[in-house]
C-alpha cells in the first residue's frame, strides 16, 4: 500500500491522507463562483462575438432539478417545467427578489429561499421561505436573531443543503478581508419551519451525505474544506495544501448511499489539472479516478465548475467552458470533447453548471464587455442548454 501512494504524484498523495482526516474525524466523534481558468491563457482565435441578447441578460443564478424542471434568478424567481421554453414567476410575495441571497430545489416541489429584511439600526433579520407545490405558495421562518454582522452581508453569498424535504442546513458568508472566511450555519429538522443556530469554521457552502456526515469546502483560495460527523456541532479540517500546486475543493456529492466524488482543482501552470475522487464508504476513504488537463494555467485557489447528474455523471467544465469532461461509471468511462455555442471570449468563462440528467444541463456564463480601452464597460450573466451533454450549447433566456 505505502509503494503504491508512493507512486501517485503529491498532489495526489494529500487525498489518501484526507481519507484519513475523516476517518479520524469519526473516530473522535467528531460557493459567486469564479472563472475556472487564467484569461491571458484564452485563445485569440477561439473567441466567440458575444450577441446583444447575451449582453442584455443577467441571470443572478439558475438550476437544473430535473431534465425538465429547473429555476433561474433575475429581477425575480421564475420556474421553468419545459427546458427553459416557458417560464413562470414564483417570487414569494412581498418579496425583493434584489434581496433573495440563495435558492434550493431538491426536487420540483420542495424549494427554499433566503432573503432579509430591515429589523433594526444597522441589523437585518434573515428570513427562510419554504415550498411544498413547486412554489404556488410559500411559508416564512425567521432564522437567527436579528444581526447586524448579516446587515454588512445583504449581499454575501448564502446557500441551502436539504438531504429530504424536512432535514436541511443554511450557511451564510459574512463580510470579511480576503485573509479571512466568516460564516453562519442554521439546521432545520422541520423542513425549515424553525431553524437552530450551529458553528462553521468558514464561509463557505455545505453539503450532506447523512444527517450527520457532511462537509463544508472553499474559505480562502477554495483551500478549505472541513467535515462534521454530528450534523455540524463540530468541524475538523481536512489537508489543504502541497508543495507543487494550489488546491481549491469544491463540495464533494452524492448520488445515492455512500458512494460519491469529490472535484478538486490543481493550479500548478500549464499542467493544471481538475482530479475526480470516489468514495465508496461516505466520504471515509478516497481514491484518484479521473484527472483531466485542464489545457492552460487554472486561476490559483479557483475550484474549476463541476456538476453532478441525478444518474451518476461527473462533469466539469474545462478551460473555462472551452470544453467539457464527463466521468460515468464512478471513473470506468470518461469522455473529453470541445464545446460549441458558448460564446467565450478572454473576459468570460463558465461560472456553474447544473444538471438533471447526463445529457441534460445548463451553464451559467459570466462576463463583461467594454467599449474599448477597457472603457464602458458592462457585465452580463447569460443561461444556456444542453440536450447532447455539453458538446453543443444554446442560450435560454428566463422571463
Amino acid at each position: 500500500m505505502l509503494r503504491r501512494i508512493a507512486r501517485l504524484p503529491r498532489q495526489h498523495r494529500l487525498l489518501i491522507a484526507l481519507g484519513a482526516a475523516l476517518a479520524l474525524g469519526a473516530a473522535v466523534g467528531g460557493v459567486v463562483v469564479a472563472a475556472g481558468g487564467s484569461h491571458k491563457a484564452f485563445p485569440a482565435s477561439a473567441r466567440a462575438q458575444v450577441s446583444g441578447a447575451v449582453l442584455s441578460s443577467h441571470v443572478r443564478d439558475a438550476e437544473l432539478v430535473t431534465p425538465s424542471t429547473g429555476w433561474a434568478l433575475t429581477t425575480g424567481l421564475l420556474r421553468t417545467t419545459n427546458g427553459g421554453a416557458a417560464w413562470a414567476d414564483i417570487t414569494p410575495q412581498a418579496v425583493d427578489a434584489a434581496r433573495i441571497r440563495a435558492v434550493s430545489f431538491l426536487d420540483p416541489s420542495h424549494g427554499w429561499v433566503l432573503t432579509s429584511r430591515e429589523a433594526a439600526a444597522n441589523a437585518v433579520q434573515l428570513v427562510a421561505y419554504r415550498t411544498t407545490d413547486g412554489g404556488r405558495t410559500w411559508a416564512a421562518a425567521d432564522v437567527g436573531q436579528p444581526s447586524a454582522a448579516q446587515a454588512d452581508a445583504v449581499a454575501s453569498p448564502a446557500s441551502f443543503a436539504f438531504t429530504n424535504p424536512r432535514r436541511g442546513w443554511l450557511s451564510t458568508s459574512l463580510t470579511s478581508s480576503a485573509a479571512f472566511s466568516r460564516g453562519e450555519l442554521f439546521s432545520t429538522s422541520d423542513g425549515g419551519a424553525t431553524w437552530k443556530a450551529l458553528t462553521i469554521p468558514i464561509g463557505a457552502p455545505v453539503e450532506f451525505q447523512s444527517v450527520q456526515d457532511g462537509w463544508s469546502a472553499g474559505g480562502v483560495g477554495d483551500g478549505q474544506l472541513y467535515v462534521t460527523h454530528d450534523g455540524g456541532t463540530s468541524w475538523n479540517e481536512a489537508p489543504a495544501g502541497d508543495e507543487d500546486a494550489t488546491v481549491a475543493y469544491a463540495l464533494p456529492t452524492f448520488t445515492s448511499g455512500r458512494v460519491g466524488a469529490l472535484p478538486v482543482t490543481f493550479a500548478h501552470g500549464p499542467q493544471s489539472e481538475l482530479a475526480w475522487y470516489r468514495t465508496d464508504d461516505g466520504g471515509r476513504s478516497w481514491t484518484l479516478a479521473k484527472r483531466f488537463q485542464l489545457g492552460q494555467a487554472a486561476e490559483p485557489g479557483t475550484a474549476v465548475p463541476t456538476a453532478l447528474s441525478p444518474d451518476g455523471a461527473w462533469i466539469g467544465a474545462l478551460g473555462r467552458g472551452q470544453r467539457i469532461g464527463v466521468v460515468t461509471n464512478g471513473g470506468a468511462g470518461s469522455s473529453d470533447r470541445p464545446t460549441t455555442g458558448l460564446p467565450l471570449t478572454a473576459d468570460s468563462a463558465v461560472v456553474k453548471l447544473s444538471y438533471g440528467s447526463v445529457n441534460a444541463g445548463w451553464a451559467l456564463l459570466r462576463g463583461s464587455s467594454c467599449a474599448q480601452f477597457k472603457s464602458g464597460c458592462s457585465s452580463y450573466e447569460a443561461l444556456f442548454r444542453t440536450t447532447d451533454g455539453g458538446a453543443s450549447w444554446s442560450q435560454i433566456t428566463p422571463s
